[in-house]
């Protein structure tokens, strides 16, 4: 986040896992250029094993208090978006399960 802070670039979502780290920001916030130097920097800082910049990513969210309790709510948002050829590369769903998200290029 040190890196992001210093070029003032402020990130709209972060999903994480026990290995990867995913920092989606708003298309229109960074130049070609920025994104180069960005780069550069966290691979010098961090050396990651493995970075990709990968442009267009999409989020779709769902959110409320009842979704608990609906056992297919997984099925209901991914099936259509299936039947029209969209590949989702990530699915996340809050621990509370109040909230449930899918990702797309």
């Amino acid at each position: 986040m040190e890196i992001f802070n210093r070029h003032h670039v402020s990130y709209e979502h972060m999903p994480y896992g026990i290995a990867d780290l995913t920092v989606i920001f708003k298309k229109d916030a960074l130049s070609d250029q920025l994104i180069d130097v960005i780069c550069n920097e966290i691979q010098t800082s961090l050396n990651p094993d493995q970075m990709q910049w990968i442009d267009d990513y999409a989020i779709t969210m769902a959110v409320g208090e009842d979704m608990k309790d609906k056992l297919t709510l997984c099925a209901s948002i991914l099936y259509p978006l299936g039947k029209k050829d969209i590949s989702i590369q990530m699915i996340n769903q809050g621990t509370s399960q109040k909230t449930s998200s899918a990702s797309r290029t």
